[in-house]
């Protein structure tokens, strides 16, 4: 366990977060998912356009398919955090999709980056448009927002990075889109939505919202001048077994990318670049143009990772693979 003043910290080693989890769909043999407006009445894997259902939420909220319905609700609600609606209006203007896969748990996510398409953990029906079926949806499409944000900006790791660089840069998106989730959650609080918040407080995320709200009781411009955001990032590495799972997650999706692009231009380029530290601080840029974490370099061990011993063996084979592939190349 890592220390630092202040923190909270809790027990739990799993973690109620989107970040990093790796879905099963990865291993398919590619993303070819038929698009349509609406799921089955099961929820069959599938796409839903988010600009269809921003701007035709009336006719969401009537369809026979209740993840359709609960996104629709999900979206309106959305509309009154200031940095959710950003974040949310860049995913329209893209062209962004959202899904459901029933191989992700129920409060879990997988962002398609080569996409734009976020899948969401399959839920029973009848949580759908309770507040905790809401809260569960929620987390992972803020998430998922978030990630396409960063993607869209060119602020996300690269399959360029050696293994553990990309895994360095995947370790501090994470916490970045657990902040941003809490600054979102927050805003919608104030405006009544009390639900994402009082579900964050009281669970596997519940040391992070701690702080973040601490840290608002102590400066109010705290919310606005990027402290809030600062402090719930930091804390995200505040329990080893976040980061432990992360960085297994983040080898698994490159080593399952060399997999992917085998035969193709692009596996020339794995593990080909050095990461530039300087640059990671981009990642804090936020939509109003403010940066939470402008100045920020990392180098501080509070941001490492791989000091479980089954990861850092997997590291050595992935780097083992990737050695192999720049010879072949």
């Amino acid at each position: 366990m890592k220390h630092a003043a202040p923190l909270v910290l809790t027990p739990t080693a799993s973690p109620f977060v989107f970040d990093g989890c790796f879905s099963a769909a990865e291993f398919a043999a590619g993303f070819d998912l038929p698009v349509a407006l609406l799921h089955s009445t099961r929820g069959a894997r599938g796409k839903l356009v988010i600009a269809d259902l921003y701007h035709d939420r009336a006719i969401a909220r009537q369809a026979l398919c209740p993840f359709t319905r609960s996104m629709a609700e999900i979206i309106t609600a959305l509309e009154s955090s200031p940095l959710a609606r950003e974040l949310l209006l860049r995913a329209v203007a893209d062209g962004a999709t959202i899904g459901v896969d029933p191989l992700i748990p129920a409060s879990q996510g997988y962002y398609y980056a080569d996409h734009a398409h976020i899948d969401l953990g399959q839920q029973d029906d009848s949580l759908h448009m309770s507040e905790k079926g809401l809260s569960l949806y929620m987390v992972g499409f803020i998430s998922g927002l978030r990630r396409h944000w960063q993607q869209s900006h060119g602020f996300a790791p690269a399959l360029s990075l050696r293994p553990c660089d990309y895994a360095d840069h995947a370790r501090l998106q994470a916490a970045d889109s657990v902040a941003i989730l809490h600054m979102v959650a927050w805003e919608l609080r104030a405006q009544g939505h009390t639900y994402l918040w009082r579900d964050l407080i009281a669970g596997d995320l519940a040391d992070i919202a701690t702080v973040f709200e601490d840290s608002l009781r102590g400066d109010a411009n705290a919310q606005f001048n990027g402290v809030a955001l600062k402090a719930a990032f930091n804390q995200w590495f505040a329990l080893r077994e976040r980061i432990v799972e992360c960085d297994a997650q983040t080898l698994e999706m490159f080593d399952s990318a060399i997999v992917r692009t085998q035969g193709r231009p692009e596996r020339k380029m794995i593990a080909s670049q050095p990461l530039l530290r300087g640059k990671l601080q981009d990642m804090g840029l936020l939509p109003d143009g403010s940066n939470y974490l402008a100045g920020c370099l990392f180098t501080s061990l509070w941001y490492a990772g791989f000091d479980d011993e089954q990861t850092c063996q997997r590291l050595r084979h992935i780097e083992q693979e990737v050695s192999q592939l720049t010879v072949f190349n």
